[in-house]
């Protein structure tokens, strides 16, 4: 489990780094600092551990946002940050009091063999891991980080650091914490909610940054949801999707608003020049909202069957209406992106955005490179869906995810 989440961070953390390396070169020893806080975090076995490395990731953290010179949503980030990490620190404390130790496969022994004395502690971890996990209504921090995100701060925000925070959160609901029928009922609640919340705003979103970390708040709610009902490998798949498409969604984006403006109107035509950044959005956009041919299909598609397989068939609803909106919103912008004219009228050259911005060659080869590992996973799943399987086959709650074969049987 920890491997396949270690390999995934630092492969996009060197290729963020490297992509936009001049805007990380001027903090290079606090992304460095960051980048060990957060292998630490998915290698640790221990609830204390757990915590220390939570704090140097998220002074890490604070100082790579603070490079946007956005200092009020830094100090807002801070303070919100710092209440969840107290609060689960309270949780561990308490945890501690209770069953004598913070090693995570002691204390899962432990509250499955001796049962849960309180759920006090389980929900004050929870409310302290559902801050950088992005979940309503502790994600107020969100939208200030990144809305005005650059090349750099954009995909490590919402794709390493916002993978890395799932990863742990689904290790510690899954497979350290006992959560009986009522606690998965009020933290399901949240996700649901996070859900529909992260799909609305961003179906109603004007600015193509703003649009993207509202739909990387529901696909947060999204793996989260996953997580609390044991479906693991499906929580994973979704995880590595969102990952790679918000590490390019992000870089692209960060690389437009240096025209001036990522509203998406002002923003019309403008892959006309920019073909290359344009297949590479396209292609993340489209399996996004889970298109045939592109791994967030063969992802949802794993997880829809195996939800209906399990009896839990109210979340397979809930995932295929988000998807309907993200389909709206995505498809949207594309169309936008792309075509130079209004609906329903014919596209001339004078209707194109005259606005440009700089990005090297090497990020947009980089970024169509990484965008065709999506079309790769599409058509063969099954290496990766074995994988996930592999990875979460030790969590003791874990519903296993069945792959579905290209020819569209399963095994």
């Amino acid at each position: 489990y920890s491997l396949y989440s270690v390999i995934f961070l630092n492969v996009l953390f060197t290729l963020t780094v490297l992509l936009a390396f001049s805007y990380a070169e001027k903090i290079s020893s606090i992304l460095l600092v960051g980048l060990a806080a957060l292998n630490g975090m998915l290698l640790t076995g221990d609830l204390f551990n757990l915590f220390v490395f939570l704090e140097i990731a998220s002074i890490a953290a604070y100082l790579i946002v603070a490079s946007t010179k956005k200092f009020v949503a830094v100090f807002n980030y801070l303070v919100i940050a710092t209440v969840g990490s107290s609060l689960y620190l309270l949780g561990i404390v308490l945890l501690y009091a209770q069953y004598g130790t913070l090693n995570m496969a002691a204390m899962s022994k432990a509250m499955q063999s001796g049962g849960v004395v309180s759920s006090i502690p389980i929900i004050l971890i929870f409310i302290g891991l559902a801050v950088e996990t992005k979940l309503v209504p502790m994600n107020g921090w969100v939208r200030g980080v990144l809305k005005d995100a650059n090349p750099l701060t954009g995909p490590m925000v919402a794709s390493v650091y916002a993978g890395v925070m799932l990863m742990v959160f689904g290790r510690i609901m899954s497979d350290v914490l006992v959560l009986n029928d009522s606690l998965k009922l009020v933290f399901s609640f949240v996700a649901l909610v996070t859900i529909i919340a992260g799909e609305a705003a961003a179906f109603s979103g004007k600015k193509l940054r703003e649009i993207l970390l509202y739909s990387s708040v529901a696909q947060s709610g999204v793996a989260a949801l996953l997580f609390i009902n044991g479906i693991v490998a499906g929580a994973m798949l979704v995880v590595l999707g969102n990952v790679i498409v918000k590490f390019i969604l992000f870089m692209i984006a960060g690389h437009m608003a240096a025209s001036g403006t990522d509203d998406v109107e002002e923003l019309r035509g403008i892959f006309k020049e920019n073909p290359l950044n344009g297949l590479a959005f396209t292609i993340s956009g489209l399996s996004l909202i889970g298109l045939p041919m592109f791994f967030g299909f063969a992802a949802k598609m794993n997880v829809l069957v195996n939800l209906f397989k399990a009896g839990l068939w109210w979340m397979p609803i809930v995932i295929l209406v988000a998807s309907l909106v993200e389909g709206a919103y995505v498809v949207r912008m594309l169309v936008v992106l792309w075509n130079p004219g209004n609906e329903g009228q014919l596209s001339t050259e004078a209707e194109k955005s005259r606005l440009v911005y700089p990005i090297k060659r090497i990020v947009c080869i980089t970024t169509v490179l990484v965008s065709l590992c999506l079309v790769v996973l599409g058509f063969a799943p099954s290496q990766v869906v074995d994988k996930a399987n592999e990875a979460a086959a030790g969590i003791e709650n874990n519903i296993g995810v069945t792959t579905i074969t290209e020819e569209g049987g399963n095994h």
